[in-house]
């Protein structure tokens, strides 16, 4: 079982494990493990059925208030885009993607 939505909003709150997370994001090991479970049309049927149940979560309205708050904090999306762009490095560009930009 995954971690609740208490326990992830309270994670949020947590500079020092969101910077960890995001460097963990950004090696390659790890990339390469995500892309393998990505592609795994098992996990992908999991997850829409976890997303699916978690959305009725009462407390998903606060988590979904505090990540908003943390898109509006200085240089946080600038780490997040980057650490997509490094993932997205490692699972291929996407079909529509446009590198000229």
């Amino acid at each position: 079982m995954g971690l609740g939505l208490q326990d992830l909003a309270s994670t949020l709150q947590d500079p020092k494990i969101l910077q960890d997370a995001l460097r963990e994001l950004q090696d390659p090991a790890t990339q390469s493990r995500v892309k393998a479970m990505m592609e795994d049309p098992a996990f992908q049927d999991s997850m829409k059925q976890y997303m699916e149940q978690m959305m009725k979560d009462p407390q998903f309205e606060t988590l979904k208030e505090q990540a908003e708050q943390m898109m509006q904090q200085e240089g946080f999306m600038e780490q997040m885009s980057q650490a997509f762009a490094d993932l997205g490095g490692a699972l291929g560009e996407p079909p529509n993607s446009d590198k000229s930009k």
